[in-house]
């Protein structure tokens, strides 16, 4: 894929567009009081995929350091 960042392979840019999904799908659900858990499978493979290149996000300033979750959250619930 030819993406502004430059050449990028297609499985790559598919887990991009899968974090940018659930991310501000769960936002979206939240501003909205919509149901906001997501798939549990989807999840798992989104938080492997972005664990594995965290460090390159926050050194190109696009995510910035991990916030304290509340007591009881899930990575489905947020």
């Amino acid at each position: 894929m030819h993406l502004t960042a430059g050449e990028t392979p297609a499985g790559e840019y598919l887990n991009q567009l899968v974090a940018e999904h659930l991310v501000h799908g769960w936002d979206l659900a939240v501003a909205i009081g919509a149901d906001p858990r997501l798939d549990g499978d989807v999840v798992a493979a989104c938080t492997r995929w972005f664990e594995a290149r965290v460090a390159d996000h926050r050194s190109g300033d696009l995510v910035r350091p991990g916030l304290d979750v509340r007591a009881g959250a899930t990575r489905r619930t947020g």
